[in-house]
C-alpha cells in the first residue's frame, strides 16, 4: 500500500523581516552605463503563430519563456536561437564589454504545421547541453559544448515521432516539447530531461485514437525521461544521427502549464537487504513541480513499464487512469486538515481576530484558555458531550493576558457566534492561523480595505517626506492600479516512478518570480540517518521568490520540499504588482537587485538598502530605459524591434536584455 504525501509547509525567518521598511527612492546618482549591440541574426520570435481559438493558457506559458538561455558554468556569455533555427552562441569581453558571436550548430528546422512551440534549452554541465526544437513529434538533440574551441559536437539526436512509431502506448503524445531542467545520472551514463506538453486538437499523432467523440480537455503532461549517452559523438556526416534511445519514466498530467520544475540532487541510502546486510543504493531522479494550487486537483501518473511491444487496450487504459486518479485524490483529501471550513479570520498589525458559527450555547458551556503559542477551546454540546474547537499551536506567539474571547446570538441564523480576539507579540503580518497549515486563506475585513491600501501607497514614495538627492517614483512614473491578486501556488514533489512523496499547498503564499540560474554545490539533509551527502558536480539551482503580504520572500529548494528562508525582499511583491506591463521578473542570484522588466523600453531594478540607506529604511530604485538611442520608431514592425524577448545576469552588477535584433547591457553598482 502507498503512503499518502507528506504535508510540508513552508518555515519563515522572522528576523529577515524588515517591518518598518518605508519604500523605495529613485536614484539618479548612479552612472548607469548602457552599451548596445546588434545580433548578427534576428531571435527566432514569430515561428509561433497564435490563433483566436489558441487557449489562454497555452499563450500564459508562452509568454514567460525566456529567449536568454545562459549556462552557469559561464558568466558573461549567452545562447539564443535564431530565425533560422541557429544555434547562436555570444562572448561578452569582461572590461570593453564587445561582443564576439559563434554560429554553433543548425537545428532541422520542422515544418510550418509542425511549429508547435518555440525551441528550447536546458544544461546539464558546463559542456553539455539538450535542445528541443519545440514541435510535438519533433527531436531533441544533446550537444557539447566546447568553449575553448567554441564548437558543438552532437552526442545524440532524438526523434520523437519515431519513438511514437515505436511505443504505442497512449493516446497522447507525453514526450516533453518545452524542457525545463537536465541532470547527468551518478553514472553519468545517463541524462534525465525534465519537460512539459499539453494536448490539444492541433496535435498529430499517427497513433491510433479513441473516443473521437469526446471533446478535447486541455491538459498539460510534465514528463521525465532519461536519455543514454556514450563516450563518442556521432559524426553527422554518415547519414546515423537519428536515435530512439530516449525513455519515458513518468509523466504527471495537470489542469496548468508548470511555472517551474527541477530534478533534485542524487544520493546514496544505506538499507538491509533480505539477508540482513548494509548495501548502497542511489536514489535518483526525484523531481519537483511548481504550478497553480488547482493545477492538480486531477492529476495522474504514467509510469513507463518497458512492456514496449505490449498493447494497451481502450478500456483497459481508460480504467487504469480512472484508478489512479482516484488513489491519487484520496491521498490529497487525507492531507486537508479538521477546520478546513470552521472559521473565518483577519489581521491587523497589532492583532487577529478569529470567528465562526455553532449552535446555540450558553457562555458557561464554552471553556476557552490561550497560552502564549496555542488556542485550547471545548464546548458542551446538549448532551453534555466535550466537543474540542481548538488545540492547536499558533503561527506566531501571542500575549494570553490581552487575548479575549466574546459569545453573541447570530442575528442572520439560529446559533452562536464565538469570536477571539489575539493580541500579537510581534507586529508581523501572520501567513496562516495555525503552526499546521490548515489552509484557512485570511479574511480581508472590508472596513481595513481602505487602510491597508493607504498603507501600501508608502512603498512608492511619500509626498511629506524632504526628497533631497532621492526624488519619488511618482516623480516620473504615475501611480498605478494594483494587480494584488495573484493565483495560489502548489508544490508537489514526485519520485523518479511518478508517485508523489510531498506535497505543499502553498497557504498564504503566492508566485513571484525565480531567481536567474546559479550554480550551488549539492548537500543533503535529512532525517534520516541511513542517508549520507555524495560528492557530485555542482547542480543548476534557481531560488524561489514567492509574495508574502507585500514582501518577497526567497526560498532555496531542497529535498522532500524543503524550503530553506534565505533572504526577504522588501516590498517587492507590491512593487511587482504595480507593474502592469510586466514582461520579465528575476532576482538577481546574491539576492542584491529585483529586476522587472516592461514589455519594452523600461527595465525598474531595486536594490537591497544600503548601510546608509537602512538608517532611512528605505532602498534605492534605477529605471533603466533599454530602447536603443539610434532606431527610429515608426511603424508596428519599428515597435517589435523594441520588445523585449530574454533578461540575464553577467555577473554581479552586470545584466543584459535581448530584443528581436538587438540586446545591450547594463551595469549597476548599488552603494
Amino acid at each position: 500500500m502507498k503512503n499518502n504525501p507528506t504535508n510540508r509547509q513552508i518555515k519563515v525567518n522572522r528576523n529577515l523581516y524588515n517591518p518598518k521598511f518605508e519604500g523605495y527612492k529613485l536614484n539618479l546618482n548612479t552612472d548607469i552605463q548602457i552599451i548596445h549591440h546588434n545580433l548578427p541574426s534576428k531571435v527566432d520570435v514569430n515561428c509561433i503563430k497564435t490563433y483566436s481559438h489558441t487557449p489562454y493558457k497555452i499563450i500564459e506559458a508562452r509568454n514567460r519563456l525566456n529567449f536568454v538561455f545562459q549556462n552557469p558554468w559561464y558568466s558573461y556569455s549567452f545562447f539564443y536561437i535564431d530565425e533560422s533555427y541557429s544555434l547562436i552562441y555570444i562572448l561578452i569581453d569582461e572590461v570593453t564589454f564587445e561582443a564576439t558571436y559563434y554560429n554553433l550548430f543548425q537545428i532541422e528546422e520542422p515544418a510550418d504545421e509542425d511549429k508547435n512551440e518555440y525551441p528550447t534549452v536546458v544544461f546539464v554541465n558546463e559542456n553539455l547541453l539538450v535542445l528541443s526544437d519545440g514541435a510535438f513529434n519533433g527531436k531533441i538533440y544533446v550537444l557539447n559544448f566546447n568553449n575553448e574551441n567554441k564548437v558543438v559536437t552532437i552526442k545524440t539526436i532524438i526523434s520523437k515521432r519515431k519513438l511514437l512509431e515505436e511505443n504505442n502506448f497512449y493516446e497522447q503524445n507525453v514526450y516533453p516539447v518545452n524542457l525545463m531542467y537536465a541532470k547527468l545520472s551518478c553514472d553519468k551514463q545517463k541524462i534525465y530531461i525534465l519537460g512539459y506538453t499539453y494536448n490539444s486538437s492541433s496535435i498529430i499523432s499517427n497513433l491510433t485514437t479513441f473516443n473521437k467523440s469526446k471533446k478535447t480537455k486541455l491538459e498539460f503532461y510534465v514528463s521525465l525521461c532519461e536519455i543514454t549517452i556514450g563516450s563518442s559523438s556521432i559524426d553527422i556526416d554518415s547519414g546515423n544521427t537519428i536515435s530512439s534511445n530516449l525513455k519515458l519514466i513518468s509523466a504527471t498530467k495537470c489542469n496548468n502549464s508548470p511555472t517551474y520544475g527541477s530534478i533534485e540532487d542524487y544520493i546514496t541510502e544505506t538499507v538491509e537487504s533480505s539477508s540482513k546486510t548494509n548495501i548502497d543504493i542511489i536514489n535518483e531522479g526525484n523531481y519537483m513541480i511548481v504550478s497553480e494550487n488547482d493545477a492538480f486537483q486531477e492529476y495522474i501518473s504514467i509510469v513507463n513499464n518497458d512492456e514496449k511491444d505490449k498493447k494497451v487496450d481502450n478500456e483497459n487504459l481508460s480504467n487504469k487512469e480512472s484508478m489512479i486518479i482516484e488513489k491519487q485524490d484520496k491521498q490529497l483529501q487525507n492531507q486537508i486538515p479538521k477546520h478546513t471550513t470552521l472559521y473565518k479570520w483577519y489581521q491587523e498589525m497589532d492583532d487577529i481576530t478569529l470567528y465562526f458559527h455553532l449552535f446555540e450555547l450558553e457562555k458557561n458551556r464554552v471553556q476557552c484558555k490561550f497560552t502564549k503559542n496555542k488556542i485550547i477551546l471545548n464546548v458542551l454540546n446538549r448532551n453534555n458531550e466535550i466537543i474540542e474547537i481548538f488545540n492547536d499551536e499558533l503561527w506566531d506567539e501571542v500575549i494570553p493576558e490581552e487575548c479575549v474571547w466574546t459569545i453573541e446570538r447570530s442575528r442572520n441564523k439560529s446559533g452562536s457566534i464565538i469570536t477571539l480576539h489575539l493580541e500579537k507579540k510581534n507586529q508581523v503580518r501572520w501567513i496562516q492561523m495555525f503552526k499546521e497549515d490548515d489552509h484557512v486563506l485570511e479574511t480581508v475585513d472590508p472596513s481595513e480595505l481602505a487602510n491597508i491600501k493607504e498603507r501600501l501607497l508608502m512603498f512608492t514614495g511619500n509626498d511629506d517626506e524632504d526628497q533631497g538627492l532621492y526624488p519619488k517614483i511618482n516623480s516620473i512614473q504615475q501611480t498605478e492600479e494594483c494587480d494584488m491578486e495573484k493565483s495560489p501556488i502548489s508544490f508537489v514533489r514526485l519520485s523518479k516512478a511518478g508517485h508523489i512523496t510531498d506535497i505543499n499547498q502553498g497557504s498564504g503564499f503566492e508566485w513571484l518570480c525565480t531567481s536567474f540560474p546559479t550554480l550551488d554545490s549539492p548537500y543533503f539533509m535529512s532525517d534520516n540517518d541511513n542517508c549520507v551527502t555524495n560528492s557530485q558536480e555542482p547542480s543548476v539551482v534557481s531560488y524561489l521568490c514567492l509574495k508574502q503580504d507585500v514582501d518577497g520572500i526567497i526560498l532555496k529548494p531542497e529535498d522532500h520540499l524543503k524550503m530553506n528562508h534565505c533572504a526577504v525582499f522588501n516590498a517587492f511583491g507590491f512593487v511587482e504588482a504595480s507593474k502592469r506591463n510586466k514582461k520579465f521578473a528575476y532576482i538577481s542570484n546574491d539576492f542584491e537587485y529585483a529586476l522587472i522588466s516592461e514589455t519594452s523600453k523600461l527595465v525598474y531594478v531595486y536594490g537591497q538598502p544600503t548601510d546608509e540607506e537602512a538608517k532611512r529604511n528605505s532602498a534605492s530604485q534605477y529605471l533603466i530605459d533599454v530602447s536603443n538611442p539610434d532606431s527610429q520608431v515608426i511603424t508596428d514592425e519599428d515597435q517589435k524591434e523594441e520588445l523585449i524577448h530574454g533578461i540575464a545576469q553577467l555577473d554581479r552588477h552586470t545584466f543584459m536584455v535581448l530584443k528581436r535584433s538587438s540586446f545591450c547591457i547594463f551595469f549597476i553598482r548599488n552603494e
